[in-house]
C-alpha cells in the first residue's frame, strides 16, 4: 500500500493534536476522530493519534481531508512522516472547495 497525503490533511499529525502549548499555538486536530473535517474517509483514518493517507492503488483524481473552519493570519507547524520513495503529498491552504 502507498501512503499519501494531499491538502490539510498533515497538518493535524501527532504534534499538533494536544491542548494549546504555551508558545500560544492550538490543535486543528483532536487525535480521535475527523470532528472538524470533512473527506473521503475510505483514503483518511486516525491512527494512534495521527491521520494516516493511504490508497492500495491509483485513485481517480486527487483527494483531500478538508478543514471545516475558516482562517484568518496564521502560522501553520506541521509534522508527517512518508512511507517508500513514492508519494504524491502536500498541504494545500487558502483554496476553496468546488464541486463537479
Amino acid at each position: 500500500m502507498r501512503s499519501f497525503g494531499t491538502a490539510l490533511a498533515l497538518l493535524l499529525v501527532a504534534g499538533s493534536i494536544h491542548a494549546a502549548d504555551d508558545d500560544g499555538f492550538k490543535p486543528l486536530f483532536d487525535g480521535q476522530s475527523f470532528a472538524g473535517w470533512h473527506g473521503n474517509v475510505a483514503y483518511w483514518t486516525v491512527r494512534d493519534g495521527a491521520i494516516v493517507g493511504k490508497t492500495d492503488g491509483n485513485i481517480p483524481a486527487n483527494t483531500f481531508l478538508i478543514s471545516d473552519g475558516s482562517y484568518a493570519n496564521f502560522i501553520l507547524k506541521v509534522k508527517f512522516k512518508l512511507h517508500g520513495h513514492k508519494g504524491n503529498s502536500g498541504i494545500q491552504y487558502r483554496s476553496e472547495e468546488h464541486f463537479g
